[in-house]
């Protein structure tokens, strides 16, 4: 038997493809069998015409519309139909293939399982109905039988389903790559997106399914979409543009089914930035040219470029080795042309150029300024060292050129030319001096001052920016006795260049003077104070504290004993700072009655 003419048939009569199996139960309903798979013969040898597979369906019980609730998954009796075409009764139809599951919405294969079933007997000259396994499945999904063998017996004439063995149906058998489960009205869709932007060339074209023929159709459109004119009740669409597309497709039943597909393009036109350049050099004809970036480009991309001539001089992005001349880069793709224009100069050859030092380095001025005779604008100077670039000047002026020796170059972006040697001299030193090093006066050590600045140099002059308590403001090393915490700057100056330096030195004084508070007289009897009262004051950890009377204290090293003497005593409090060594006392008088 012959399998393209069954799917052209099936086609043409609007066959419907289930959608996706979620459950798939290879018990067969009919009998207790298992026809047996054991390989396949060449398909070539399956060449009966006794048998012939006229279509198949899906068996719903409310009716032949096999209505169903969006989402909802459906369970429902899978049946073929066979056409005897020969004189004779076959004993039994036994068939192996692919169980394929299309969304209803996407059209995408969702599953795809092993499936077959036998049956009989299959009586002459009658188209025969056999009803197999359930088949689930989403509402609104698109099944498939695919690969198909199909046999009437085997190698065994008169063979029955449970004797049936697949390797050996040849030749009482057939083929067939697909066919289409009619399970109600349904379609298949193909999506033509928009090849350009802007360009209304998109198409839906439908395949209708299922049901029973002759079908109606209405369209809508949403997300930007426009249903063409005239087009509204066609099958398929054509010349749209970017949106959704949704069908109510209704049979001659008046069963319906709604689908709807998006039509896509691009975002944008094919779109060129500027094209870059580089100009020719001194050297010659090294030009080069370079595309812009290139976006949204749609198939295949083209370049090219022209000179004013109209001469094709590369095809690619980036062109090399060009002269002088006006360039055109034309880029293409499947939709549009975009283009850009250049213009490539040759450079200005440049003479020798020469520069002087008009100020050398001194002690006030610790840089050189070299100045280009006759500088040229548009040309830019460099002062260099062992090749490397140290100073640019496109003015012709150098300004805060260090010590050293330099060549003088020029440059036009393309052509340089070498000057002369320039030399900037070197920085007369700059003094050392010290102030000393900071010290600090305080109760107990450099009571009397300490000496700072350094050894008298005579080829240098000194002076002290703060002469307070110095004992000579002229003096390299004088000596240092502030009464309060003074910062001193030594200026020292060679006598000969003029040069000076300075440095600083704080002596910190820290001779604050100390509070102590012994506390309140108090006194002492049968009725108060009775187990004696705390004297002194709260503990600071910045100082030191001692009572000069320990009689009756309880710790004479705190700050603030109990004090419980057994006759009048009086207390001397010595507070001590602990850092400068300042201290003070204060004295309380406790009176014992």
């Amino acid at each position: 038997m012959t399998s393209t003419r069954f799917i052209s048939n099936l086609r043409k009569k609007g066959m419907p493809i289930l959608g996706m199996l979620l459950v798939f139960n290879f018990l067969v309903l009919k009998t207790s069998f298992a026809q047996l798979t054991n390989g396949f013969p060449n398909p070539t040898s399956c060449n009966s015409n006794d048998l012939e597979l006229v279509s198949a369906l899906l068996s719903g019980e409310d009716g032949s519309c096999n209505k169903c609730s969006a989402g909802s998954q459906i369970s429902r009796t899978l049946s073929l139909k066979v056409n005897n075409k020969s004189g004779s009764n076959r004993t039994a139809f036994a068939f192996w293939g692919n169980l394929e599951i299309y969304d209803g919405t996407t059209g995408l294969l969702k599953s795809n399982t092993p499936i077959k079933g036998c049956d009989g007997p299959v009586i002459k000259n009658s188209i025969n109905t056999f009803s197999f396994q359930n088949i689930t499945y989403g509402c609104g999904d698109i099944v498939k039988i695919t690969n198909l063998f199909m046999a009437w017996t085997d190698g065994s004439p008169g063979s029955t389903c449970d004797k049936i063995i697949s390797a050996n149906i040849a030749p009482k058998c057939g083929t067939l790559p697909s066919i289409t489960v009619n399970a109600g009205v349904n379609a298949e869709l193909i999506v033509s997106n928009l090849l350009c932007f802007g360009k209304n060339n998109g198409a839906i074209n439908m395949t209708t399914l299922g049901g029973t023929a002759p079908y109606n159709y209405s369209w809508s459109a949403t997300n930007g979409g426009v249903i063409p004119a005239g087009q509204i009740n066609n099958e398929d669409l054509y010349d749209l543009g970017v949106g959704t597309y949704t069908v109510t497709i209704t049979d001659k039943n008046n069963c319906k089914s709604i689908k709807s597909r998006t039509i896509t393009g691009p975002g944008a036109a094919l779109s060129l930035e500027n094209c870059t350049y580089t100009n020719i050099s001194c050297i010659g004809n090294d030009g080069s040219a370079n595309a812009g970036l290139v976006s949204n480009v749609v198939g295949s991309i083209q370049y090219n470029w022209k000179n004013q001539n109209n001469i094709s001089v590369g095809t690619t992005a980036n062109i090399q080795n060009l002269s002088a001349d006006i360039y055109t880069l034309t880029v293409s793709d499947n939709c549009f042309i975009k283009t850009c224009d250049i213009t490539l100069i040759s450079p200005t050859i440049l003479g020798i150029p020469e520069a002087m030092v008009t100020q050398q380095p001194n002690c006030k001025i610790t840089s050189g300024v070299v100045s280009v005779q006759s500088p040229i604008g548009g040309v830019t100077y460099i002062l260099t060292q062992a090749s490397i670039t140290k100073y640019t000047a496109t003015n012709g002026i150098f300004n805060l050129v260090e010590p050293g020796n330099y060549q003088l170059s020029s440059t036009n972006g393309n052509c340089s030319s070498t000057g002369n040697t320039i030399t900037i001299n070197g920085i007369p030193p700059v003094p050392i001096v010290n102030a000393g090093i900071d010290f600090s006066k305080n109760c107990t050590i450099n009571l009397q001052g300490k000496e700072i600045g350094e050894v008298n140099d005579p080829a240098f002059n000194y002076s002290w920016s703060s002469a307070e308590g110095l004992s000579d403001a002229s003096s390299s090393n004088p000596l240092a006795n502030p009464i309060a915490t003074t910062t001193y700057t030594l200026t020292k100056t060679n006598i000969e260049s003029g040069c000076s330096n300075s440095d600083e030195v704080n002596v910190t004084v820290d001779n604050n003077p100390v509070t102590a508070n012994a506390g309140i007289d108090f006194t002492k009897n049968c009725t108060i104070n009775l187990q004696g009262k705390e004297i002194g004051e709260l503990t600071d950890p910045a100082f030191t504290y001692s009572w000069s009377s320990g009689d009756g204290l309880s710790d004479a090293s705190s700050s603030n004993p109990i004090a419980n003497p057994i006759s009048s005593t009086t207390y001397t409090l010595t507070k001590t700072n602990i850092q400068s060594g300042c201290s003070n006392s204060d004295e309380i008088i406790v009176t014992v009655d």
